[in-house]
């Protein structure tokens, strides 16, 4: 089996958020699951950084021999494979186009506007993926799995781009593509369409037009023969009028071809055993080192110890991800000895609000501006619970690798969130069943409630304890999704 995942990031070399993560984490459970001989090939433009990502993991980028240059009189770019690669019947490639890949950022720069050709460079990646993936692969694809709005064209390039070989090495392969936020959708001016090398009669309400505009994520529901998001909870959500975000029609069309697998975590990469940027290791069966982590975050952090509950926040601060409703939570919180530890970037209002509240109560919060990796597992390890007040959230990832490391989500229960985070009560959760604390509708004072109800479990060490070696033991891997992933692949087993 030939099997091709093309995205724009991909983890450890370059990353922004949970695509990156899956990307880099699924295809290797693949790998591990097809049959012998098959041929897994991540695909990712060569983006600023990468090459520095890659050496410092002692990995070499060598040149495959293949110049690429899908568009005449365009950018030519040059493929590069990762050396090594542990994982066998793994490959991972980057396409160097330095014109339109070498940037400060992925999608936007330093200011947050996106990149102005963005569709350009997205739609001369996705040709290049259907141009030199079956040479890469040693024949024809059976599967092509394109991930989020910028492949969306993809799906469509794989039907009808390049000449009659290149026609031919796709005319049977399987297209699967995966939705990773729908509010995300590539929508731009119907002016590009001949520009990008589509055909007008396929703008139309059964293929990628979209209210008078060319959107990228229609074309990649259109174009495949099974659409999926990233857990079943946003699959669901994505069918409503509310929650579709204008294409629920759409998505409901598709019947049975549209279904959402929830995703998973490298148990490897999220150890806290083995972790080297903890203080100290420790297991479910040993908590004695999270003791450990606790106190050096409180110190990292500047805050003292009061003793109550470590309510930590990794996140992105923007509108979707309900932060602003944590600031709010603060004002009504019965335990005064509840402290925050947040970090996170994004929209200057709401950094400007957690930077005042920091000052306004130096000893109960503290807050980092930016992103640090190393941080972000150290937040995981040493808080006794992880804020995940999120309005939209299509799987996430934080409430699994908060889960891993010992801390308790609390969640509000929307997408994936509402399929990982089981709340059955403060008496069940203290005799091991659920795996965190839920609470709705979304608001400051049902927040606070909900962090109260953790304050008081978490003054119970018996139960709490007990609570916390649950979430460590709750199956997050890739085994189960990867599964149901290969069945799509297959045709074998049904959305």
């Amino acid at each position: 089996m030939r099997i091709v995942h093309a995205a724009a990031e991909v983890e450890p070399w370059c990353k922004t958020g949970g695509l990156a993560d899956v990307v880099g984490s699924l295809p290797q459970a693949l790998a591990e699951l097809t049959p012998p001989g098959s041929r897994v090939l991540v695909l990712c433009p060569l983006h600023r950084g990468v090459r520095a990502a890659a050496e410092r993991r002692g990995e070499t980028l060598v040149d495959a021999g293949w110049t690429v240059a899908p568009v005449p009189g365009g950018p030519v770019g040059r493929v590069l494979r990762v050396e090594p690669v542990s994982v066998e019947g793994l490959e991972v490639a980057f396409v160097d186009c330095p014109e339109l890949f070498d940037r400060e950022g992925i999608y936007h720069g330093a200011d947050q506007q996106a990149w102005p050709d963005n569709p350009q460079r997205f739609a001369w990646f996705a040709k290049a993926v259907i141009d030199v993936s079956p040479a890469l692969l040693g024949g024809a694809p059976d599967v092509l799995h394109a991930h989020d709005w910028h492949l969306g064209l993809a799906p469509v390039y794989a039907r009808q781009f390049g000449g009659a070989e290149v026609r031919r090495a796709w005319e049977s392969t399987r297209v699967i593509f995966t939705i990773h936020n729908i509010l995300y959708q590539g929508v731009y001016s119907k002016e590009l369409v001949p520009r990008l090398g589509l055909r007008w009669e396929q703008f139309t309400m059964e293929g990628f037009e979209y209210r008078d505009q060319l959107s990228f994520l229609k074309a990649g529901i259109a174009f495949s023969d099974v659409t999926t998001t990233v857990s079943p909870g946003h699959a669901r959500e994505c069918l409503t009028e509310e929650g579709g975000h204008g294409l629920d029609g759409f998505l409901r069309a598709r019947g049975d071809q549209f279904c959402g697998v929830l995703n998973g975590l490298s148990p490897a990469m999220w150890d806290p055993g083995i972790d080297p940027t903890l203080p100290a290791p420790y297991w479910a069966e040993n908590m004695a080192g999270r003791a450990t982590c606790r106190t050096a975050l409180l110190e990292e952090m500047g805050l003292p110890d009061l003793g109550g509950l470590v309510f930590g926040v990794v996140s992105r601060l923007v509108w979707n991800k309900g932060l602003d409703v944590v600031a709010d939570a603060w004002e009504h919180l019965a335990d005064e000895r509840t402290q925050l530890v947040l970090l996170g970037s994004g929209e200057r209002a709401i950094e400007e609000r957690f930077e005042e509240l920091a000052r306004r109560v130096p000893g109960r919060v503290a807050v980092r501006i930016g992103f640090d990796a190393g941080l972000a597992r150290r937040i995981f390890a040493g808080s006794d619970v992880i804020g995940v007040p999120s309005r939209v959230e299509p799987c996430g990832l934080t409430q699994l690798q908060a889960m891993r490391y010992g801390a308790v989500p609390i969640a509000h229960p929307v997408g994936g969130l509402a399929d990982t985070v089981i709340d059955p009560g403060d008496q069940a959760l203290g005799e091991g069943h659920g795996t965190g604390f839920v609470f709705s509708p979304l608001g400051g004072p049902e927040l606070a409630r909900c962090i109260d109800r953790a304050a008081h479990l978490h003054a119970q060490p018996e139960q709490w304890n007990r609570l916390v070696q649950t979430c460590m033991s709750h199956d997050s891997s890739w085994t189960v999704p990867a599964t149901r992933t290969l069945g799509l692949y297959t045709g074998k087993a049904a959305p």
